[in-house]
């Protein structure tokens, strides 16, 4: 019996190297999980490595129904959503600032920081419900060694209280 059998936890950015060692060690300890990932194969591919009970939907972090709905499938497969690992991130070209385009820049924000707030907007009320608690887990694109993020320092700015107040 593992430290989270009978959990759900939900994994977007789930084929990427951080989610992946998450939805590994998460498994390992007896959880449910729902994982996202943009790549619909690479996502069924991974999902089919781990042994656990699982649920998948590819799709865009930066759309929020696609938040929506990963929250909808959480609890029509497993009844309930625990734990959280918002991880779904992207970076910028690796170019000098003034070299970015406005566009990338928008769809920098769009996925890094916005999609991290439809996660969170979505999956907290239904956390509350089931007593679940959070993991404020940043885009892996923004993590110290990765080139300068648009989003970056307005992720960094969401105050921790957001997960207080699951109870």
């Amino acid at each position: 019996m593992g430290r989270f059998n009978g959990a759900t936890v939900l994994i977007t950015g789930a084929t990427g190297g951080l989610g992946s060692g998450a939805a590994k060690a998460f498994a390992a300890e007896g959880a449910r999980l729902v994982l996202s990932d943009l790549d619909e194969a690479a996502l069924a591919d991974f999902a089919a490595t781990l042994d656990t009970e699982k649920a998948t939907l590819a799709g865009n972090i930066a759309d929020e129904k696609l938040s929506q709905d990963l929250v909808q499938l959480a609890v029509e497969k497993f009844g309930r959503l625990d734990i959280a690992i918002n991880n779904a991130g992207i970076v910028h070209s690796f170019v000098r600032l003034p070299q970015v385009t406005s566009e990338e820049a928008r769809r920098v924000v769009d996925v890094d920081l916005l999609g991290v707030f439809y996660a969170m907007k979505h999956q907290i009320p239904q956390m509350g419900a089931s007593s679940g608690k959070a993991a404020r887990a940043a885009s892996s694109s923004t993590s110290p060694r990765s080139p300068v993020s648009p989003a970056r320092p307005s992720f960094r700015s969401m105050p921790p209280p957001s997960m207080a107040s699951l109870g």
